[in-house]
């Protein structure tokens, strides 16, 4: 049986989460309620990019997945509200066990 908590804890720690002074310096302890975009400080395009990489990797149905749901493009100018959903771990790796996404916007 696969530890989908154990793969994608290692697959955000070993590709999103930065030292805390870039080459030195200790990284965040990764939780179930680590919130991926304020708790790791990825800029939308990091996001974007972690988000493909999971849906493909673990097989699971975006559909109902919105990236401005929980993230917004900031750039000089924007204007664009600030979601402020928390995308958690936690809910990556009850969507990669359910091989779908279970968090639609509208349940929010």
């Amino acid at each position: 049986m696969r530890n989908f908590e154990l793969e994608i804890i290692n697959f955000i720690d070993q590709g999103y989460n930065a030292k805390r002074y870039y080459l030195f310096g200790d990284k965040k302890e990764l939780r179930l309620t680590t919130n991926i975009r304020d708790d790791l400080n990825l800029v939308y395009e990091d996001c974007v990019e972690l988000m493909e990489e999971y849906f493909e990797r673990w097989a699971v149905d975006p559909n109902g997945f919105e990236i401005l749901d929980y993230f917004n493009p900031e750039y000089l100018g924007s204007k664009e509200r600030d979601p402020h959903i928390p995308l958690t771990i936690e809910m990556l790796i009850e969507s990669a066990k359910a091989g779908r996404w279970l968090y639609g916007s509208k349940q929010f």
